[in-house]
């Protein structure tokens, strides 16, 4: 007695139904944050404009930061405006990643006034990428205007922001970087910072930077400070 079996068969050609906005409304806010972290597509379709916009004003502050990393990811230039918005954000977070934001985007020179306030910014995080984000600007190598105010910021305690605050200035090509960071290098109590300015200093390949290094290699308390002092004379001298 034969037996038939019955199979039921679904084309492979199937149209899978398309992502809707509603779909993305009828999720969860971590189903969201990873939903928009996601998107990458060069210029947002009409479903993931209207998404972005609504992750824009999320009140689950989680979905907002995936937007700006969205936002970052995609170089997302029409966005930029909001991008400068942000920067005054209460959770600095968010104010981190819209800086973050603006390194992958091309903001105008009017913008560089609303970065620099942030380089007093209570979050290190923020006052990093302030810094460093000053170096997007062409115009301001040239006309200078906030050199000397990122030169006042050579007594930043937190080596990392420090680093960034160095590298902006070398950035300037100006001739009083190096003696501004010479006399710094002889008032940094802590041991972190001072590593941090000796190994810009050693990157002028002069023969007083040799001489604060030996010094400093010779007869500093912290080992740690006389070891990397050791380090850069044998690298650059």
């Amino acid at each position: 007695m034969g037996i038939m079996v019955l199979f039921s068969c679904v084309s492979m050609k199937e149209k899978v139904p398309e992502f809707t906005v509603a779909d993305y409304d009828a999720m969860e806010w971590r189903e969201k944050k990873q939903y928009v972290e996601a998107i990458r597509q060069s210029e947002p379709d009409a479903v993931n404009v209207a998404i972005m916009e609504k992750a824009i004003i999320d009140p689950e502050i989680l979905v907002v930061e995936a937007f700006l990393i969205a936002v970052k990811a995609n170089r997302y230039q029409s966005y930029k405006e909001d991008m400068i918005h942000f920067l005054d954000h209460p959770n600095p977070f968010i104010r981190w990643r819209a800086l973050c934001a603006l390194q992958e985007l091309k903001p105008s020179w009017e913008d560089l006034d609303s970065i620099v306030k942030h380089f007093n910014d209570k979050e290190w995080l923020v006052r990093e990428e302030a810094f460093s984000l000053v170096k997007k600007f062409p115009e301001e190598k040239k006309a200078k205007k906030y050199y000397l105010t990122i030169l006042l910021h050579l007594n930043e305690t937190n080596p990392d922001v420090l680093s960034s605050v160095i590298n902006t200035l070398k950035w300037y090509e100006d001739e009083r970087t190096y003696s501004y960071l010479m006399q710094r290098s002889y008032y940094a109590k802590d041991e972190m910072v001072l590593i941090v300015i000796i190994r810009e200093l050693a990157e002028f390949n002069s023969k007083s930077v040799e001489k604060r290094l030996l010094a400093l290699h010779n007869s500093h308390p912290s080992l740690v400070v006389r070891n990397e002092a050791g380090r850069l004379l044998d690298k650059y001298f």
